[in-house]
C-alpha cells in the first residue's frame, strides 16, 4: 500500500434511501460523503440529492456538472479507493 488510499468494506442499511441524504448525512463510517471527498462534493449537480437517487439497484450513479478529464481520473479514482 502506498499510503494515498485503502480499500474499507463496509455496508449499511438505509432502508429505501429516501430518508438519508447521498451526500450531507453521515452513513459513510462517521463522515457525510460531502466531508470525506470535498472535491467531487463541489461538482456534483445534486447536492441534496437522496440514497435513493444515486442508486440504480447494483450500482452508485451520482450526477457531475463535468464531464472528467483524462489527467483528472486517476485522482478521483484515488479518493474513492
Amino acid at each position: 500500500m502506498d499510503g494515498r488510499s485503502s480499500k474499507i468494506k463496509t455496508s449499511l442499511h438505509v432502508s429505501s434511501g429516501n430518508r438519508v441524504k447521498f451526500w450531507k448525512d453521515r452513513w459513510c463510517k462517521n463522515l457525510s460523503l460531502r466531508d470525506a471527498f470535498l472535491s467531487l462534493f463541489a461538482i456534483t449537480s445534486s447536492k441534496d440529492a437522496w440514497v435513493v437517487d444515486v442508486w440504480d439497484g447494483g450500482s452508485w450513479v451520482p450526477r457531475f456538472i463535468k464531464q472528467f478529464n483524462d489527467w483528472e481520473l486517476e485522482d478521483v479514482v484515488w479518493e474513492v479507493a
